[in-house]
């Protein structure tokens, strides 16, 4: 087994682990590297068992770096947790009651993607019960990999190809996170299908930021979610509103592509605000986020009406809303909401925004296809907005459904809505 000890410990967490060591087989670390405590305070215990991690928090803000095993220079990604592994967060209650751990894991080949297939569980504890609770960081210059066998069961979660500043404090004055990735990366973060990230706590957030992201796999947020394509941004998470703004667009053609499952609880009258973000800025080629899938909250609770999922391209987020750039600052970009054969339906179980500073077009194109807006949808671009149902399919609106075009100066193009032979469309409608 091998101990990395920052800061000494005292009480039960450390003497339960001690006890675990004695009778524990020969070492077999959960994560696949080797941990150096750069700042604030932290026990890691690799190998406690067999392939189960424990790393103890006594600070309120961590930064651990770690240099995988892997340090050969290739393509394939780094299994930096395999399958089976567990690696649990936890603080220590004499020391802090609440922890931000920011992990930064630096292949020797920073070109190499680092995965995880096996559990990560983050806890916080007053007494002998731990609960959900903490917030972990992981970043990685060459991308993240969440693998089909890919747990995470959080407090809060970040996840990133871009780096974060820490000089001061892994939190600015204002309470922003300021990532800063390289220019021209290309680098994702990316869940798989099978993946799960479940972050309980009432007020809960995740973040997946990077210059793509793909989130196939299923997030399930008590509180928020937010999926932003950048190479450097400043993110304030305020009572489950999340604050954007973005310094370093994206090269990559899609920034965002969700055809999985993003949501949760509904909000409640003491935790207001649940809302899931999908924002991406271009820097100078157009962007088109793909979104499909499901995303939103469960039923919302009577006269409890904050649950919402925002859509921008080209527009940074303030208070949870779409903001307008200064005019002529951004090229143009675009959002596409599809459906096709592989992704059947896209359900939008909340209230919908969409922004974008090109086309917003929501459009199902295949047989059987539906995309459902439960709650009252806004569609606004200022170059034009599409609703059309093709091929068989349905778009079907539970409430008001708004077509915006508009730039703020009085021009705008086309706002269409249509269906064809064969398609339906249902609902209300407004233009």
């Amino acid at each position: 087994m091998t101990v990395f000890r920052h800061k000494l410990l005292a009480g039960s967490v450390l003497g339960g682990l001690a006890a675990m060591a004695a009778n524990a087989a020969p070492p077999v670390p959960a994560f696949k590297g080797v941990p150096t405590v750069v700042s604030g305070g932290a026990v890691i215990t690799q190998g406690i068992t067999a392939n189960h991690d424990v790393i103890i928090l006594t600070a309120p803000e961590t930064v651990i770096n770690w240099m995988p095993n892997d340090a050969a220079i290739s393509a394939t990604p780094i299994n930096f947790l395999p399958s089976g592994g567990l690696v649990q967060y936890i603080n220590e209650p004499a020391s802090t009651a609440n922890y931000t751990v920011f992990n930064r894991i630096l292949p020797f080949d920073p070109t190499r993607a680092v995965a995880f297939n096996g559990t990560v569980q983050s806890q916080l504890t007053a007494g002998s019960i731990p609960t959900a609770g903490g917030s972990v960081w992981f970043y990685s210059p060459g991308g993240i990999i969440a693998g089909p066998n890919a747990v995470f069961d959080i407090g809060n979660l970040v996840l990133t190809s871009n780096d974060i500043t820490v000089k001061g404090g892994l939190y600015d004055a204002t309470g922003h996170i300021q990532f800063r990735g390289a220019a021209g990366s290309s680098a994702a973060v990316s869940i798989d299908p099978l993946a799960t990230i479940t972050a309980s706590a009432p007020g809960s957030y995740v973040a997946l930021v990077a210059p793509r992201v793909v989130q196939a796999g299923t997030i399930n947020v008590n509180g928020s979610a937010a999926l932003i394509a950048a190479e450097q941004a400043d993110v304030l998470i305020n009572n489950g509103l999340f604050d954007i703004t973005f310094l370093a667009g994206t090269t990559d053609t899609n920034g965002v592509v969700h055809t999985g499952t993003t949501g949760g609880p509904a909000a409640t009258a003491t935790d207001p605000n649940h809302g899931v973000y999908l924002a991406a800025m271009p820097k100078n080629t157009a962007v088109t986020m793909l979104v499909g899938g499901n995303l939103g909250f469960n039923a919302v609770a009577a006269g409890v009406i904050n649950d919402t999922v925002v859509l921008t391209s080209g527009y940074d987020v303030a208070g949870g809303q779409p903001l307008f750039p200064t005019i002529g600052t951004t090229p143009p970009s675009a959002i596409a909401i599809s459906t096709s054969a592989t992704i059947p339906t896209t359900n939008f179980s909340s209230g919908l925004i969409t922004h974008a500073n090109g086309a917003t077009s929501a459009i199902t194109g295949a047989v059987g296809g539906l995309i459902n807006f439960a709650g009252p949808a806004v569609l606004q671009g200022d170059a034009s907005v599409t609703v059309t149902a093709t091929q068989g399919s349905s778009i079907t609106a539970q409430n008001n459904l708004s077509l915006i075009v508009s730039t703020g100066t009085d021009t705008g193009g086309q706002a269409l809505l249509s269906a064809d032979y064969n398609a339906g469309l249902a609902g209300a409608q407004s233009a």
